[in-house]
C-alpha cells in the first residue's frame, strides 16, 4: 500500500513496485487518515508512506499502526520523504517505521527496499 499526496509520485511508485515483482498495490491513499484505515483493514505486505501527508502525517499513521498491531502481525512500514537528513531517518525509526527512502525515489532504491523488506520471508 502506498500513501502519497502527489498523484504523479504515487503513480510512478506504484508502477515501480509492480514492475519489481509479486507486489500488488492494494490501495493508494492521498491522506494519512485514509492510509491508516486501509492498512488496518487490509494488512498489506508493506506500507510505504510519505512523511508529510494531509490530515495525518506518515509518522502519526505509523505510530498508530504500531499501537494497534497484534503480536505476529507486523506490517513493514517504509518512510518516503524529500528530507534526507539523519534526523529525519531517526524520527521515522522512532515512530516505528522499518525503512526510509528519500525522494526522488529511484528504481534502485525500490529494489533495495524490497530486498531488505522481504528477504526474511523466503
Amino acid at each position: 500500500m502506498i500513501a502519497e499526496d502527489q498523484g504523479m509520485v504515487l503513480g510512478a511508485l506504484a508502477a515501480l513496485l509492480e514492475i519489481e515483482g509479486d507486489i500488488t498495490v492494494v490501495a493508494r491513499s492521498r491522506n494519512g487518515k485514509e492510509a491508516l484505515q486501509a492498512v488496518l483493514a487490509h494488512k498489506p505486505d508493506v506500507f510505504i508512506t510519505d512523511i508529510e501527508m494531509p490530515e495525518m502525517t506518515g509518522l502519526e499513521a505509523a505510530a498508530q499502526i504500531r499501537r494497534e498491531e497484534k503480536p505476529g502481525a507486523h506490517v513493514p512500514i517504509v518512510a518516503m520523504t524529500a528530507s534526507a537528513m539523519s534526523e529525519d531517518r531517526d524520527r521515522c525509526l522512532a515512530a516505528g517505521m522499518d525503512d526510509f527512502i528519500s525522494k526522488p525515489v529511484s528504481y534502485k532504491a525500490i529494489e533495495q527496499m524490497i530486498t531488505a523488506t522481504f528477504s526474511h520471508r523466503e
